[in-house]
């Protein structure tokens, strides 16, 4: 079961107390292409998942946190999304 998460206001790599996996959705009508990074000037991890499949997206952000040396406690945050009507931050 996916939460909602708070919304902090406006956040940066920079202000983490804590590690924390940034992610960037790009939404398609079959697919979505899911970008992972831990914070500027790191090369982002790519993954496509089938649209709206939530155990693809908790194993793939999973994989990405093992990937990146998180630990799987660390969070998760989104930081904008591109689908057909452009960029939402």
């Amino acid at each position: 079961m996916m939460t909602t998460a708070k919304r902090h206001g406006h956040y940066t790599a920079m202000q983490a107390t804590e590690p924390v996996l940034f992610l960037a959705f790009e939404l398609r009508e079959k697919i979505w292409k899911l970008g992972c990074t831990t914070g500027y000037g790191q090369k982002p991890r790519e993954q496509s998942i089938v649209v709206c499949h939530q155990a693809c997206l908790l194993y793939d952000m999973a994989q990405a946190k093992r990937g990146c040396g998180l630990p799987e406690t660390a969070p998760a945050m989104g930081c904008y999304e591109a689908g057909s009507d452009g960029f939402c931050v």
